[in-house]
């Protein structure tokens, strides 16, 4: 008797010890722009202003393509972006983007790293060569297949 009672209270501790927790492999979210309209012509490297820390190169000598997806900062309200635009001659131009967000906190299960998803709120940027940026999407989460932002060039590019 007392052995069967045993088994009756071990059975669903070993049964609650086998979980089967699916982490995303990559816990990174990207933001997904789309040229729209008279699209760019030139090179395009985006570069990512940290203030706090290096700079780093999100998207380098971007050519011949109309989408691309960015890495979205964890916890910042504003993500700045330099977009540097070169032709062939050698000549460079810059454009400014910042994207202000909400970052919502995602929680999967306590073994799974912490994760954030954001809410894009608006966006400001210098008018060099981007004419507009419009937000089409404003949630961004796991899902690829979302678009963002529209970018819309000057038709003189």
């Amino acid at each position: 008797m007392l052995k069967r009672t045993l088994y009756l209270l071990l059975f669903p501790i070993l049964l609650s010890a086998c979980s089967d927790i699916n982490c995303p492999l990559n816990s990174t979210v990207f933001s997904s722009y789309t040229m729209k309209g008279d699209t760019l012509k030139d090179t395009l490297s985006i570069i990512a202003i940290r203030p706090d820390s290096s700079d780093a190169v999100l998207l380098n000598r971007f050519v011949g393509k109309t989408t691309f997806k960015i890495q979205m900062s964890y916890v910042k309200d504003v993500d700045s972006l330099l977009f540097l635009y070169s032709d062939t001659a050698g000549n460079s131009q810059l454009d400014t983007v910042v994207v202000r967000k909400t970052n919502i906190p995602h929680f999967e299960s306590v073994d799974c790293p912490a994760n954030y998803f954001h809410t894009i709120i608006g966006t400001n940027h210098t008018r060099h060569r981007i004419d507009s940026i419009v937000i089409n999407n404003p949630n961004v989460d796991y899902d690829a297949n979302k678009k963002h932002f529209f970018i819309y060039f000057n038709s003189d590019n």
